[in-house]
């Protein structure tokens, strides 16, 4: 599945496993893990496909290259981020 983003956001990442993410067009501030933040930043440069987003992370953040359960946490990523309305599918 292709997501975008569903406007452009700000975010504050001081590495500390978690962000802040201000959505301008809801005016809604979110805290999201640094997981969360690394797919929002990927997302902002445009659309991609859930394979490209777990590309671009390389051994990123909460799993390492090689997790079995590494396309699973992504999906369920992507999916807590639909369900704030930070990002859809096109």
């Amino acid at each position: 599945m292709d997501w975008r983003l569903t406007s452009p956001g700000l975010a504050y990442n001081r590495d500390e496993g978690a962000a802040v993410y201000f959505h301008p067009a809801s005016g809604d501030t979110h805290l999201v893990s640094s997981l969360a933040a690394s797919l929002l930043a990927l997302l902002a440069s445009g659309v991609h496909t859930e394979e490209e987003l777990e590309c671009c992370l390389g051994g990123a953040e909460d799993f390492g290259p090689e997790s079995p359960d590494r396309a699973r946490i992504i999906d369920d990523t992507l999916q807590q981020l639909y369900a704030i309305h930070l990002i859809e599918p096109v």
